[in-house]
């Protein structure tokens, strides 16, 4: 199986444009691949808590949602993928807000990202507006979220998730081996929907 297999199921099911764009961000960060470089392999990590893991979906998470780690299909990822977006709302989110948060989903957790996005709108909204930042993603935290400039909210929930690498770094010194692949996942992001920090705009 490879990405573009995932993909092109994705392009005939019902799943929506946004998702599908997000989805082809997110897989090439998430798979691990055969020696020909196209080909999605299984990582089983010895002492990883997750288990099996394929195309960035654990065996701890999705196999008792019925993952077929034995034999996975395309349709499978697309099938776990979709699940997990409409989760998060993903679509009722302003446009890139829902994708980043998707995609760092993955890897930093949703309820953690969740969380980091509620403190994002908290940092625009006046002390009357703030919402909780409980990591569940409810119908005032979509409101909220259409309450600011999108790009800048997508911006502050990049910046959040970086420092959060950070502080893993810098807590368990061990986990800096992932630094750099942590930090070109969010830089991927800001360039694709084009939310980077321009420090030209500074005076």
């Amino acid at each position: 199986m490879t990405i573009n297999d995932i993909l092109c199921v994705s392009n005939i099911s019902a799943c929506p444009a946004r998702f599908r764009q997000a989805l082809s961000i997110l897989l090439p960060l998430e798979c691990e691949f055969e020696h020909d470089g196209v080909t999605i392999r299984t990582e089983n990590v010895q002492g990883d808590s997750g288990g099996r893991t394929f195309a960035g979906l654990d065996e701890a998470t999705w196999a008792p949602l019925g993952f077929p780690y034995d034999d996975p299909t395309p349709k499978a990822v697309v099938a776990a993928y979709e699940q997990e977006w409409n989760a998060l709302r993903a679509c009722e989110l302003p446009h890139p807000v829902g994708s980043a948060l998707f995609i760092q989903g993955t890897n930093q957790g949703d309820h953690r990202c969740v969380a980091m996005l509620q403190a994002s709108i908290n940092d625009f909204n006046p002390a009357s507006g703030k919402i909780s930042e409980d990591g569940i993603m409810g119908a005032a935290t979509v409101r909220a979220g259409w309450g600011m400039d999108s790009r800048d909210l997508a911006r502050s929930f990049l910046s959040k998730s970086r420092a959060r690498y950070k502080q893993l770094v810098a807590q368990h010194p061990a986990l800096l081996k992932f630094a750099d692949g942590w930090m070109s996942r969010v830089v991927a992001i800001e360039k694709f929907y084009e939310i980077g920090f321009d420090s030209s705009t500074l005076a």
